[in-house]
């Protein structure tokens, strides 16, 4: 569990947001999302880290993968990533639509 509180930790930074910033978003305690960051937690239930998953965009297989995507360090992809997560929901899901048919033709 403690590999998994450093990716959720890591995402919580790449987003640049607070702890008080994703507790609000997941409808958490800070308290609760500090002591699962520093391992002091290591039994959440189900419904928290869901929603703790949820407020950081993250996919809950992604986190127990060998092969995680959550620390892409290549400039570009963290610009692009940035901003599609900045966008509402229907654009952000119009243009990466458009971008995988671009990628599929090319």
């Amino acid at each position: 569990m403690e590999d998994i509180a450093k990716k959720i930790r890591k995402q919580r930074i790449f987003l640049k947001l607070t702890i008080s910033e994703t507790a609000e978003k997941a409808n958490l305690s800070e308290s609760l999302i500090s002591r699962f960051e520093r391992g002091v937690i290591t039994n959440i239930s189900l419904e928290k880290f869901s929603a703790l998953c949820n407020a950081l965009d993250i996919d809950m297989g992604e986190l127990f993968s060998s092969k995680s995507k959550l620390s892409i360090t290549d400039v570009n992809t963290n610009k692009l990533i940035t901003r599609l997560t900045d966008m509402p929901h229907s654009k952000r899901e119009k243009i990466s639509k458009n971008l995988l048919e671009l990628w599929d033709n090319h």
